[in-house]
């Protein structure tokens, strides 16, 4: 892997809303972190946003969880973008 070396690739999940991978990178900076973490990417208008979750060792967000966590994250972040892009409903006070 280019982008990560020393990795070694777990899992790739690709039912969910965005494609997800899990790493075995053994030596990464996120310090008290598993070297187990979950990595995924989608696009939001016309940016590509990265995401990873790191957790410490024995985390259950290592597993399916966390597949979940990040998942529901892109979901509430691509409904907030829709959502800011509507017009104002007539009954919004004024800001």
């Amino acid at each position: 892997m280019k982008n990560a070396p020393g990795a070694r690739l777990l899992t790739e999940r690709e039912d969910m809303m965005l494609p997800l991978v899990k790493l075995n990178m053994p030596d990464h900076r996120a310090r008290g972190a598993s070297p187990v973490h979950w990595r995924g990417a989608f696009v939001l208008n016309d940016q590509l946003v990265a995401l990873a979750l790191y957790a410490p060792g024995g985390s259950r967000n290592l597993g399916g969880r966390g597949a979940r966590l990040l998942n529901e994250l892109t979901a509430k972040t691509l409904e907030a973008s829709v959502t800011a892009d509507l017009p104002p409903s007539p009954d919004a006070p004024a800001q």
